[in-house]
């Protein structure tokens, strides 16, 4: 990986880093807050995966690691669908909650094994 890649992905890593903590504070709001968490970790995921965002969310968990392909990347895509599992859970939708928090999961695992 060439140091200019290298940069760009750890510019990525902060800045999503820097949205996934302000959205951490506002699950610490409430259930008032809890839809525009899950508007804004939607929009960061669809941000993060790029052009990657119309398939990865929708294939095997193995393939959608091979598709992120760096694992700080994946590690904050895990992050947001947990995020966002939270902010559905906090609204009632344990069923949404349950289906991001097994994503996320099945993500880890699928990381591991790669």
């Amino acid at each position: 990986m060439s140091t200019e890649h290298r940069d760009y992905i750890m510019r990525i890593i902060a800045e999503f880093g820097f949205v996934l903590r302000r959205l951490l504070g506002r699950l610490g709001e409430g259930r008032a807050a809890a839809a525009e968490v899950i508007r804004e970790a939607q929009t960061a995921q669809a941000a993060l995966l790029g052009p990657r965002a119309s398939s990865a969310p929708f294939v095997d968990a193995a393939t959608a690691v091979r598709l992120v392909g760096n694992p700080e990347l994946l590690a904050l895509w895990i992050d947001f669908l947990r995020v966002e599992a939270a902010a559905h859970r906090m609204e009632g939708r344990e069923p949404q909650a349950a289906a991001l928090e097994e994503r996320a999961r099945a993500l880890e695992q699928a990381a591991v094994g790669a």
